[in-house]
């Protein structure tokens, strides 16, 4: 049986709108990578299976969008999440939504390496198929302009099989920049501080301001986490300690 998975999602967006794009592909599809293995079939599309020549939906045309493939997943069945896995009902339709509150701006994938290309596949011959790189929200709508007459597009990235984004900054990471926190530093002249949890062993620096350093808002904060975690923290003596960076 003949079926598509939907591995990821990367919206675009573009001003007050969005490019749904997914990433998808046939379960019975392959191709060869660098190793000369074969591996699943995956590519980048725009959720416009209904016009092929529209790329840009308000969060309204987005829900419509949503319930469409929801119908379409309920009838034939053949809408999956992973191998052998479908979408149970109601699931895919939340998923597709859900691509609305992660998108990210043209200027921001191409930060993190992305290269973004707008298709014009209106020739029936793949030859002719032309790509035209975008790389700002400008260039995007200026050549969605230019190409308003052509009647199949799409959008993909040019790596196939996935899609860089920025990282996210860690809680600590943004209360560090507020230029005072406070730490849990075990009790001692030359005490570490605590940085975080792994499965067998807890890991510790020298120095607060040390990128992996956990920092807490308050002294009550700090002492909270420590409670929390009596079980694995109590042994080392910890105290929280004020901490003050030059702004």
């Amino acid at each position: 049986m003949s079926y598509q998975i939907y591995y990821d999602k990367a919206f675009i967006k573009v001003e007050d709108k969005f490019v749904p794009m997914i990433n998808s592909g046939s379960n019975n599809c392959w191709e060869v990578n660098f190793f000369g293995q074969e591996i699943p079939e995956k590519n980048w599309s725009v959720l416009n299976y209904t016009c092929r020549s529209k790329l840009l939906f308000s969060r309204d045309e987005i829900e419509e969008v949503a319930k469409r493939y929801e119908q379409l997943s309920v009838e034939n069945g053949m809408c999956f999440k992973t191998r052998n896995r479908c979408f149970d009902a109601g699931e895919f339709e939340r998923w597709i939504l859900c691509g609305m509150k992660s998108a990210l701006t043209v200027e921001e994938y191409t930060s993190c390496g992305n290269i973004i290309n707008i298709v014009d596949y209106s020739d029936s011959s793949v030859d002719k198929w032309e790509r035209y790189p975008v790389h700002t929200t400008e260039e995007f709508l200026k050549l969605l302009d230019e190409l308003k007459d052509c009647k199949c597009l799409n959008v993909e990235f040019e790596n196939n099989r996935q899609v860089y984004r920025p990282k996210k900054e860690s809680r600590s990471e943004k209360i560090r920049k507020l230029g005072k926190y406070y730490a849990l530093k075990i009790d001692s002249e030359l005490g570490s501080y605590f940085c975080s949890f792994r499965k067998y062993h807890t890991v510790f620096c020298r120095t607060p301001d040390y990128i992996y350093a956990r920092a807490f808002e308050s002294e009550k904060e700090a002492l909270k986490y420590l409670e929390k975690h009596k079980e694995r923290l109590g042994r080392y003596k910890l105290k929280p300690v004020l901490i003050e960076t030059a702004a």
